[in-house]
């Protein structure tokens, strides 16, 4: 965490009297969150916030839908989850529309402990299979975590057997198919 402190200081010092694009700006606020994330949440949120009003002035929907699965990823582990719903779903149209699948799996992913905390577990079950398949980028790091810990939690909720047939369905679904369920939820 102090090297990313370290190097976002730089960055800022750096960037400070230049003339930067919206665009620009907003990478810039996307960081200060990231580095922020699990450190001090509300001011990670609000930076987060500021990425997405520049991205979306800008029109850089690239940067503006990567601040919004931060954000809602922050949001639902520190608000009631039931709120970061229609948010999800928002992002997951997004990446829908860009087909941006690699953006979309990792939105799912962090989607998944989501699901579980507002009781919608099946749901999550499928989810989870698809964005697991072995067609898709192997996660890593804490995304693989709290992906272990949902496993984990629906196996004792939903009894081994029925995790088992739900994920087995999630795998049969491809990436698009899984967003697009996902948003009715």
């Amino acid at each position: 965490h102090g090297a990313a402190r370290n190097h976002l200081d730089e960055a800022e010092r750096y960037f400070a009297n230049a003339t930067s694009c919206p665009t620009h700006l907003s990478w810039l606020a996307y960081l200060r969150g990231e580095v922020l994330l699990d450190h001090d949440a509300n001011t990670a949120l609000a930076a987060f916030t500021r990425a997405i009003e520049l991205a979306d002035a800008a029109g850089s929907h690239y940067v503006g839908g990567v601040a919004r699965v931060s954000a809602i990823t922050l949001q639902s582990r520190t608000a009631p989850a039931r709120a970061a719903l229609p948010l999800y779903a928002d992002v997951i149209n997004r990446w829908l529309d860009a087909a941006s699948w690699s953006h979309l799996l990792t939105t799912m992913r962090n989607l998944v402990p989501t699901l579980i905390e507002v009781g919608v577990d099946a749901a999550a079950a499928r989810a989870l299979g698809a964005v697991t398949r072995p067609d898709q980028t192997p996660t890593y790091g804490q995304e693989l975590e709290r992906l272990s810990a949902a496993e984990s939690v629906l196996r004792t909720r939903l009894g081994v057997a029925d995790f088992e047939h739900q994920r087995a369905v999630g795998s049969t679904v491809d990436l698009a198919a899984s967003g697009r369920a996902a948003v009715t939820i």
